[in-house]
């Protein structure tokens, strides 16, 4: 199991990077600047996000996945939107583009992991 780990982390930030810049082209962030900076902020936070959720998981169990799971998601919100703050010219409320971001690659990715559609899991 631990030798898939640089499997899934790549997987869940590829998946991440997608959504979350589909959702940022949705509501209105259109330079191409913005969308390196989604890019980027993701790159900083989803490798940490996931991979102390994974450990959390395998050490502790499912409940303290759960608990860690939304604590780290707020947490990555609250991060997200304070680089957003400096980085994105947008009019939207940056913590705002950050709980669409993240609500939006959240819900997808549980769909994703979910349906169990052949060919897409590690």
């Amino acid at each position: 199991m631990i030798d898939k780990i640089p499997r899934v982390m790549l997987y869940c930030l590829t998946c991440t990077l997608v959504i979350e810049c589909a959702a940022a082209a949705v509501i209105g962030i259109r330079k191409i600047k913005d969308f390196l900076f989604v890019i980027l902020v993701n790159v900083m936070t989803n490798p940490v996000l996931v991979s102390l959720t994974f450990f959390i998981r395998l050490a502790y169990g499912r409940t303290a996945y759960y608990c860690s799971l939304a604590a780290l998601e707020i947490a990555a919100v609250l991060i997200e939107g304070a680089v957003y703050k400096f980085t994105l010219k947008n009019r939207i409320n940056p913590f705002l583009i950050s709980l669409i971001l993240n609500t939006s690659s959240f819900f997808i990715g549980e769909l994703i992991n979910k349906t169990k559609i052949p060919g897409v899991f590690l």
